[in-house]
């Protein structure tokens, strides 16, 4: 998908793949409370990312700003919303040397949806 892309639109993008039964895996396993998973983030991890990468961050801490990181996901939640939080896709990515794609409860919800 992502040669097809590039040939077609001259852009180099990642594509991640997820089946229906790894996303309601994910939303599932969302380990915050009901409150917080409606407004939490998704960011689905195009492969796990080495445990040393994983411990490194681990321990990182801003406030308004909770992750719970697992090797298929970062579920994330900003009490004061995303829009400038320090803890985003780019952030992620950089750290966990990989790629990423991150979606909001109601967006991977509906995807699953979709995919049943």
């Amino acid at each position: 998908i992502s040669k097809e892309i590039e040939k077609r639109f001259g852009w180099e993008v990642s594509v991640l793949v997820k089946t229906a039964h790894e996303l309601t895996k994910i939303l599932k396993d969302c380990p915050f409370d009901k409150v917080k998973k409606a407004e939490a983030y998704f960011m689905l991890l195009a492969t796990p990312p080495k445990e040393e990468l994983i411990e490194a961050i681990r321990e990182i801490n801003y406030p308004n700003e909770e992750f719970v990181l697992t090797p298929e996901c970062v579920y994330i939640y900003y009490k004061n919303g995303a829009g400038k939080a320090k803890l985003n896709n780019n952030f992620f990515e950089k750290k966990l040397q990989v790629a990423a794609t991150t979606r909001n409860f109601r967006t991977l919800a509906k995807l699953v949806e979709l995919a049943r």
